[in-house]
């Protein structure tokens, strides 16, 4: 069949050769919703033209045509035959998404790995009293039990904010276990939430490694000073939330 050219000339695809000589179809990123609807309307017109040659034909021979006279009921232009209309794809409703509203094309075209999700805030009311290692109550999601890990006066490096997602196993992690999960770690003031700072984690976690996030989250001294006026400080009166978002992604082996 005659290859299908752009509006420049240029062939959308084929057939040819790797430099291995082997024989692969050739395909072409660029194919926009121009090129689609030309794609329609050439398979349009050649169902028309196969139509009317049925069509044509079939009153022919209901009128007992001569020999010589039948071979003239297919015009010498005729299209070649191309599958009925319930065979041809659904084109424009596969392709008709803008690469640039990227929400919408991924949601199209890549799968959702997101197993499970989960937000969990831990209100602190008495920062100056807490320990060295401090947790917050445990919660569940994607079927794993998780912890935030706060270390206030820093871990390794002193002067500094740690805090980390912790990941405990399942209810009855006997053997060896692994998660993987996307994360948000948020500090906010207590009384203005949208006063926050945040840090965001891509990790698999497991028996061996089962915590991960932010040994330098940020400075103490930031903490309770206002970072403009009329800025409340992530710590006011002793107090802030912080919170956990987790994404937990399907175990590939499934």
């Amino acid at each position: 069949p005659t290859p299908i050219v752009n509006e420049a000339g240029i062939p959308m695809g084929g057939f040819g050769t790797d430099q291995d000589g082997q024989y692969i179809e050739i395909k072409f990123p660029t194919f926009g919703q121009a090129q689609v609807q030309q794609m329609l309307q050439q398979m349009h017109v050649q169902q028309q033209q196969q139509q009317l040659t049925r069509a044509f034909a079939a009153a022919t021979i209901g009128a007992n045509p001569a020999p010589e006279a039948a071979k003239l009921a297919t015009p010498l232009s005729a299209a070649p035959s191309v599958p009925d209309e319930k065979a041809v794809p659904d084109l424009a409703g596969a392709q008709n998404i803008s690469i640039y509203d990227a929400e919408s094309f991924a949601e199209a075209h890549m799968e959702d790995i997101v197993f499970d999700r989960k937000a969990f805030f831990w209100k602190i009311d008495n920062w100056d009293k807490l320990e060295r290692r401090a947790t917050s109550d445990v919660f569940k999601c994607g079927g794993f039990i998780w912890r935030v890990l706060l270390r206030p006066f820093g871990s390794s490096h002193k002067g500094v904010l740690s805090l980390f997602l912790e990941c405990l196993g399942t209810s009855d992690s006997t053997e060896d276990w692994r998660c993987t999960c996307r994360f948000v770690l948020a500090i906010a003031n207590p009384h203005d939430p949208t006063h926050n700072t945040h840090g965001s984690a891509y990790h698999c976690f497991h028996r061996s490694n089962p915590n991960w996030g932010f040994t330098r989250f940020m400075k103490l001294a930031d903490l309770r000073t206002a970072p403009a006026p009329g800025v409340r400080p992530y710590i006011e009166d002793g107090a802030c939330t912080i919170g956990a978002y987790l994404h937990v992604v399907k175990d590939a082996s499934s």
